[in-house]
């Protein structure tokens, strides 16, 4: 892997994206609570309740862009658990088909802090209301298999 990932400029991300699609981890932190969300600052989808996660990079693993992705927009170190499934949004923005692969994890060290994407957490047993639409439909396709890992 590159020793610095290089994000694209808006050029670049609008050739890239208009032409391909968009892969993304999320990240679905157990706790002894539930399951951690964090309420978008940010559009699209600002307002409501989604799973912190974001863009695999050229070059980056799987892995590594979890590990990246929690420890910016949340500031933990986290367990990579079992992969939940994924899900699909072709609406999201101009130049925008995203593949969201989901991933169970549990916070190993830091503190939960927020981000210029989300400031607000909150643990559920229970899938919000007011929810990113297609994480919303993607936790209800997979409930009986989230409900064991809340009931562990």
């Amino acid at each position: 892997m590159p020793k610095k990932l290089k994000k694209l400029n808006d050029k670049e991300y609008k050739f890239v994206y208009s032409r391909v699609p968009r892969l993304c981890v999320d990240v679905l932190i157990f706790t002894e609570n539930g399951f951690l969300m964090s309420k978008r600052e940010i559009p699209p989808f600002r307002g409501l309740w989604h799973f912190p996660g974001g863009r695999v990079f050229y070059g980056e693993s799987i892995e590594c862009a979890i590990a990246r992705i929690a420890k910016e927009e949340i500031g933990v170190k986290v367990k990579i658990g079992d992969m939940l499934g994924y899900y699909e949004i072709f609406n999201d923005g101009p130049y925008v088909h995203s593949d969201g692969f989901v991933f169970a994890v549990k916070i190993k060290s830091g503190a939960v802090r927020g981000s210029y994407q989300a400031k607000e957490f909150q643990a559920f047993r229970k899938i919000p209301a007011k929810m990113h639409p297609p994480q919303k439909i993607f936790l209800k396709k997979n409930w009986a298999r989230i409900r064991k890992l809340l009931d562990r």
